[in-house]
């Protein structure tokens, strides 16, 4: 791959530690720079820590996820307690190595950061490391598309899901931003103009007739993957594909415990032989969240799937019932866990799940686009024109991004840089690094659009778990659950049914 101008910039400021933000839309070759970054700054014998906000991301990216390598987890810990476990606690210890170690940070998808991971990720980093400069004066690169879309709430953490560079201490270390321009993923003009107006929020006259062409049916060929904005339409899309596959069910019902009102996942999952299902849950450096795969075979406590891995390998896993957890940060436990198939249909997923995915055949129904960036990831997501069906668009469905985005890009300018400078404004002291926290309920309507059905309201049952069990190492998605290894949970809490309802 030849380098563009741009792209010949960042890698030489990113070789004079300089540290950065690079910001381009789908296709653009983002993941493509990380790596090249990686390589050059590992011939200089510098440790690179690559990562992201997502499974699927970091496995595009040849890394892991931001909140396992630092130890976060899915968030629910405040700053004093991360530190005092990463210092105390013997199974912490790599993730405080991981930060002694580390001379440039990469994470990938960083709009899906919210401002307070952002600002523990700093926190803990600067703490471990025992220096005052921004993030322990580690480099770091930040990668994605704010225009994608926004970190989610998680309102039962306090973390209210601002944009990262809302913080004082992003502003403060990105001097320098970095823009890529140019798509190298689609070829066609008229396509990457149209991914471009809708990711900003904006429709020209063209693009808007060429959503409207391409109501039209895909050519023959495989079953492309529908992307839908809520639950609720993927899973009449899922059931109605599933009855018409031939074959019996096979059901496997949950169980759960505590409040049940707060478990976001219906607790019946019905399978058959052959069809399509995603993954929920981070496995090993393959297996990831977000990785689809086919239904090869089904036992009572067993489901076998051939996953298909972004390099085309067949990865088969035999997987059974996990048990995820919904902790609560102001009651400071956990309230709720469910134990089930660490799966979900995948004839259709929601957008939020698809944003870091390429699709060869993508069938998108934007009818209920409720949320900024929807449409535009989903209709990026497409590797090209013929491969794309889009239902229920119409122009009010384009909607505007807030203000401070639409700010945020007009003064990420492409900079030049002063090298005489020595990297003093990368080497930021920090100032007020804890941050704080705006009200939790200010995105409020976007997180209930995105829960799935609940369970009914049944008597609550208070249990308590110790906070130092393996937890998820990424936070909870829209439609995504907190799941940790079931035998864990059964030591740990030995009253606690354990036994797996399959039928």
């Amino acid at each position: 791959m030849v380098l563009t101008q741009t792209q010949k910039e960042v890698l030489d400021k990113a070789n004079e530690g300089y540290s950065m933000v690079l910001l381009g839309q789908s296709g653009t070759g983002k993941s493509f720079l990380i790596k090249e970054i990686s390589k050059q700054l590992k011939k200089e014998g510098k440790n690179v820590s690559v990562t992201a906000s997502t499974g699927i991301a970091s496995l595009n990216v040849n890394g892991q996820t931001i909140h396992s390598w630092s130890g976060i987890k899915d968030g629910r810990f405040s700053n004093q307690e991360l530190e005092d476990k990463l210092n105390k606690n013997e199974r912490y210890i790599q993730y405080k190595q991981n930060i002694l170690s580390t001379d440039c940070l990469i994470i990938d998808e960083i709009s899906m950061i919210s401002k307070k991971i952002f600002e523990q990720i700093e926190s803990i980093c600067r703490k471990i490391l025992k220096n005052d400069k921004l993030f322990g004066d580690i480099q770091v690169i930040v990668v994605g598309d704010f225009f994608q879309l926004p970190p989610v709430p998680d309102h039962l953490k306090n973390d209210a899901g601002e944009y990262c560079f809302k913080s004082s201490i992003f502003q403060q270390l990105f001097q320098h931003k970095f823009i890529l321009t140019k798509v190298v993923r689609q070829t066609q003009p008229d396509f990457i103009q149209a991914i471009n107006d809708i990711a900003r929020g904006e429709l020209q006259t063209e693009t808007e007739q060429l959503l409207n062409r391409l109501r039209r049916p895909l050519p023959p060929g495989p079953e492309p993957i529908r992307l839908c904005a809520r639950n609720f339409d993927c899973y009449i899309f899922n059931t109605t594909k599933l009855m018409d596959l031939p074959g019996d069910y096979t059901v496997y019902n949950s169980i759960d415990e505590g409040q049940i009102s707060k478990l976001d996942k219906s607790p019946v999952t019905n399978l058959k032989i052959g069809c399509p299902v995603m993954l929920l849950k981070n496995l090993n450096e393959k297996l990831v969240n977000g990785l689809r795969g086919i239904v090869s075979s089904l036992s009572s406590k067993c489901v076998t799937i051939n996953f298909t891995g972004l390099n085309g390998e067949i990865l088969t896993a035999n997987l059974k019932a996990e048990t995820f957890l919904v902790f609560s940060y102001n009651e400071n436990k956990v309230i709720a866990s469910r134990q089930q198939i660490p799966i979900c249909l995948a004839y259709s997923i929601t957008i939020h799940k698809a944003q870091g995915l390429t699709l060869q055949r993508v069938d998108v129904d934007a009818s209920n686009i409720f949320a900024t960036g929807q449409l535009g990831v989903a209709i990026g997501r497409a590797t090209e024109k013929k491969g794309l069906r889009v239902i229920g668009f119409k122009r009010s469905l384009v909607l505007k991004h807030e203000d401070s985005l639409y700010k945020f890009y007009d003064t990420s300018n492409n900079n030049e840089f002063d090298n005489s400078v020595n990297l003093t404004c990368c080497n930021i002291k920090s100032n007020n690094t804890e941050g704080n926290s705006e009200d939790p309920n200010e995105n409020s309507d976007v997180d209930d659009e995105l829960s799935d059905f609940s369970d009914g309201e049944i008597e609550e049952i208070d249990f308590l778990l110790s906070k130092d069990h393996d937890i998820t190492d990424e936070p909870c998605e829209p439609d995504q659950e907190l799941f940790v290894d079931l035998k864990e949970i059964e030591a740990l809490c030995p009253d606690l049914n354990a036994h797996q309802q399959i039928r």
